[in-house]
């Protein structure tokens, strides 16, 4: 399930990508960046964004993936 940073990440990933792949997506950017889904702190959202940018630029193309990226890095959580 991930936790509430995961969750708001995945919930702007799935417009884009669907559900499944937006999980996943997220699930593999957290490993990249030595976390996992359920502990990913605020503090790493600039990380996954940088990874997840990658990822979805080639399923979404470059401009997509630059303001999903853009919105992620700008997640608050409370």
């Amino acid at each position: 399930m991930g936790n509430k940073v995961a969750q708001e990440v995945e919930k702007l990933l799935a417009p884009a990508l669907g559900d499944f792949i937006a999980k996943a997506a997220v699930a593999k950017g957290c490993k990249q960046i030595g976390s996992d889904a359920d502990t990913i702190a605020p503090t790493q959202l600039g990380a996954l964004a940088e990874k997840l940018e990658l990822a979805v630029k080639a399923l979404a193309g470059p401009a997509v993936a630059g303001q999903l990226a853009a919105r992620i890095r700008s997640i608050q959580v409370g």
